[in-house]
């Protein structure tokens, strides 16, 4: 039995063990969970939610709440029945969202005429900024 020789590739495959160098632009940078550092997002998934991606808000017991609107959040895991209940954005209900990690409290899940993320930007490390 013969076996033909093996044809050479036409280009030279990179080593296994390289690295690409980290990408520095806005579009790629990761937002990470100030408690554990997992990514929780990334700067390209920020959003205006009413005209401003920022919002401050009170719940019903007068705290106040500094967030940001993401499109995605794939490091967070989304907790509880969704409610409209004191919702902050009319048409959308809200459930929470914890990091899947560590599972801190970052925000809330929005769903219905949108859907985004409110993520509290006191317990994020934004790496874009």
């Amino acid at each position: 039995m013969r076996l033909d020789a093996p044809k050479k590739p036409t280009t030279t495959p990179a080593p296994v063990n390289e690295q690409k160098p980290a990408r520095t632009d806005e579009t790629s940078a990761p937002i990470r969970c100030r408690a554990c550092s997992h990514v929780i997002t990334h700067t390209a998934s920020r959003r205006e939610v009413g005209g401003r991606h920022v919002h401050l808000r009170l719940n019903p017991h007068a705290f106040a709440f500094i967030f940001g609107c993401f499109s995605t959040a794939p490091g967070c895991v989304v907790h509880g029945p969704p409610t409209l209940e004191a919702t902050w954005f009319s048409g959308c209900r809200w459930e929470y969202a914890h990091c899947a990690q560590c599972l801190a409290h970052l925000g809330w899940s929005f769903s219905g005429d949108q859907s985004f993320f409110a993520l509290l930007l006191e317990r994020l490390v934004d790496e874009g900024s």
